[in-house]
């Protein structure tokens, strides 16, 4: 086996056990009252912060820009959102809660590149900066620029 395939598997294993963690994280302190992102609903009265951040997907080296209203519906306005496909990500909160990547990933649900079949992350950069921690625990601070680069590793010959 390959150095860089072995890097590649053990790199693997290392992201699939960091966002086990952060899901049981994740699941703990949303049970412990701090709010669950999937069910909070914010409008644009009393709120207590409201920032915005640049976010930009990468699938297998091609940028993938957000798509209009992502968290957004007739009813109810997350507080990771976006409302148009400038990439541009809205953080609105009417509590003191500081909201992560992971939690905008988690309001983008099923069309996130994140649960893609054979999805891994290739790179992040934060700022312009190489980030190697788990893109997912970003905090998101206003006028960030946030790049995470996802790419299907489909051995050549497989099938699904």
């Amino acid at each position: 086996m390959s150095v860089e395939r072995h890097l590649s598997k053990r790199y693997g294993r290392l992201v699939v056990a960091l966002l086990s963690g952060f899901a049981l994280l994740l699941a703990a302190c949303s049970s412990s009252g701090s709010g669950d992102i999937l069910t909070q609903c914010v409008d644009h009265d009393n709120l207590d912060g409201h920032i915005h951040v640049t976010l930009v997907t990468v699938w297998n080296g091609q940028p993938e820009f957000l798509t209009a209203n992502i968290g957004i519906t007739e009813d109810c306005m997350r507080p990771t959102h976006t409302h148009d496909d400038s990439s541009a990500v809205h953080i609105e909160a009417s509590n003191d809660r500081e909201y992560t990547v992971g939690d905008f990933f988690d309001v983008w649900g099923a069309d996130s590149p994140a649960v893609r079949p054979n999805a891994i992350v290739e790179n992040i950069s934060l700022n312009g900066q190489p980030f190697t921690d788990d893109y997912r625990d970003i905090m998101f601070e206003d006028g960030d620029r946030i790049v995470v680069a996802f790419g299907d590793r489909t051995p050549v010959g497989a099938t699904s």
